[in-house]
């Protein structure tokens, strides 16, 4: 089944694409699908390079992953150049960028054998600055506070919590923003885009000990996105919404307004864009806190 959800977000792309690209006219047996997330506090670099293939017949998944390709990354000095895993089907290699700042570009280059070439280009976003994180336990709750500056007034980012516990691990997303006006805002599709500029208030809680025993540890994460990421992320979720509508209903095809599908890659179809984000934020629970 994932192969053909994965041709037809392919063609659907092709057939609604963002109105500010500019329309490609690629063979579809020589079109490429692109994706890669970066950011300068990543270990490895990741790219997932497919290659589409006709609606007519039913491909593999397997058969339309492009494997011998070369794939590098380019920052105008160095050039990292990433090597085929097949356990995980993505191209990796170890992050050379570290050291890069806000502003900083990059291009990703995807060259097959028969003459195919993909690219995409990304600019780092600027990176939160924290300006205070503080906690205190209220019953079985870890109450806090993130605040942090946001100069650029950069709109795009977000913001994760994760709880993890001796045998279970519980990831999630902070739901809602107070900036220094105590103006509430709310998130749209689980990515914000109204990012205020100066100074941002995160003031929430997460329950530390849902009917388990153990220690604890809490972990919040700021990043800023990427224009071209919010909107892929966003049209990603939309598609999800949506596929999970029509496999509930059990009709399909379930018909619905066009997305418009956000794509940055020049020569085939995908995303190439980066996020910047603070270090996380741990804080470890005792298995009975105490009450403040």
């Amino acid at each position: 089944m994932r192969d053909a959800w994965l041709v037809l977000i392919l063609a659907l792309g092709l057939m609604s694409c963002d109105p500010g690209v500019e329309v490609q006219n690629v063979l579809v047996d020589k079109l490429l699908s692109v994706s890669a997330v970066v950011s300068p506090r990543d270990s490895s670099l990741k790219v997932y390079v497919f290659r589409a293939s006709g609606l007519s017949k039913r491909i593999p998944y397997d058969m339309l992953i492009e494997k011998n390709a070369r794939v590098t990354i380019s920052d105008g000095t160095r050039e990292a150049l990433l090597s085929y895993y097949a356990d995980t089907e993505r191209y990796e290699c170890v992050n050379p960028f570290h050291d890069l700042e806000a502003g900083s570009s990059l291009t990703l280059t995807v060259q097959t054998q028969d003459g195919v070439t993909a690219t995409g280009h990304s600019v780092i976003p600027p990176k939160p600055q924290l300006v205070s994180f503080t906690h205190h336990h209220r019953n079985d709750f870890l109450v806090y506070e993130l605040v942090w500056n946001n100069p650029e007034a950069h709109k795009y980012f977000q913001a994760w919590q994760s709880m993890e516990f001796a045998t279970n691990y519980y990831p999630g997303e902070i739901r809602y923003l107070k900036n220094s006006n105590a103006i509430m805002v709310e998130p749209e599709v689980f990515l914000w885009d109204r990012q205020p500029g100066g100074i941002n208030i995160i003031r929430d809680s997460v329950q530390t000990n849902p009917g388990r025993v153990g220690p604890a540890k809490a972990s919040f994460t700021l990043a800023n996105f990427e224009e071209s990421l919010w909107k892929y992320i966003r049209t990603s979720s939309q598609y999800d919404t949506w596929l999970t509508n029509a496999e509930e209903s059990g009709i399909l095809p379930v018909f619905k307004e066009p997305v418009d599908v956000s794509n940055n890659i020049k020569g085939g179809f995908g995303i190439f864009a980066s996020y910047n984000c603070t270090d996380s934020l741990i804080v470890k629970i005792d298995a009975e806190p105490v009450a403040k």
